[in-house]
């Protein structure tokens, strides 16, 4: 279990914790089944006619946010757009988790021994990697790739982002690492895989499912910016970003 009881009566037991939760799960739903509630998010209603102001029709009972400039739902292409984000941003941290925490486990437990160069080389590859401004780099490699689809863009997010929570899983493991336990683990004959495996990995999931949770909004925030700058998902597909750069005149 990652929480006990004590900890989840403390959580849930929280004012503010609970309605955060609510409106996370809210936004999840809205996302997962708001799709299958509304219609096709780029299908142009031109039949309707414009305001007296010359803009797209405005909100109503058939278009509860009106319509952009094109003529498109913009509550579809709200809802659809959530989804886009959301499985790309959890597929993303999802690809960052495995390679940070597998890459962290492995600096942390080989630091300090004959295989040191193991530790040496994830570290300075961290270090380059952190060296480049996140956001930069995402969209230098978004404009290189000039067309992309969301799998596209969650490996370029997941690849980029795993350095982090590598610092932090071998930080951790550092730590266990010097545990009495482990030590009586290893004298008894236990194998790295084995002492990493039951010892090293339950140890760290707490702290990553922590980050990882932290992961998923700045994903979500890191696709929009893409899209905004028109280096994200392809058009017509619905895309938050995208839907901020063109509302923006």
């Amino acid at each position: 279990m990652i929480l006990d009881p004590e900890q989840r009566r403390r959580l849930f037991g929280d004012p503010s914790a609970r309605l955060g939760f609510a409106l996370v799960t809210l936004v999840a739903l809205a996302a997962l089944v708001g799709p299958w509630l509304v219609g096709d998010p780029n299908a142009s209603h031109f039949g309707l006619p414009r305001r007296p102001s010359g803009a797209p029709p405005g909100p109503s009972l058939a278009h509860p946010l009106g319509l952009d400039p094109l003529y498109r739902d913009v509550l579809a292409r709200l809802l659809h757009g959530g989804r886009i984000s959301l499985s790309i941003a959890t597929g993303a941290t999802a690809l960052a988790s495995v390679l940070g925490v597998g890459l962290g486990l492995l600096a942390g437990y080989y630091h300090g021994t004959r295989r040191r160069l193991v530790d040496d080389a994830v570290m300075r590859l961290v270090d380059v990697a952190l060296a480049f401004p996140y956001l930069i780099l995402i969209t230098a490699i978004g404009v290189a790739l000039d067309r992309a689809d969301a799998l596209t863009i969650a490996l370029i997010l997941g690849l980029t982002s795993w350095t982090g929570i590598a610092r932090v899983v071998r930080a951790k493991a550092l730590a266990v690492k010097r545990q009495d336990y482990v030590a009586a683990s290893r004298a008894l004959g236990a194998t790295s895989g084995r002492i990493v495996l039951s010892h090293l990995l339950p140890t760290v999931a707490p702290v990553v499912l922590v980050i990882g949770s932290q992961a998923i909004g700045q994903m979500i925030l890191a696709e929009a910016v893409l899209s905004y700058l028109t280096v994200g998902i392809d058009p017509p597909s619905a895309s938050w970003g995208r839907m901020l750069h063109e509302a923006e005149g």
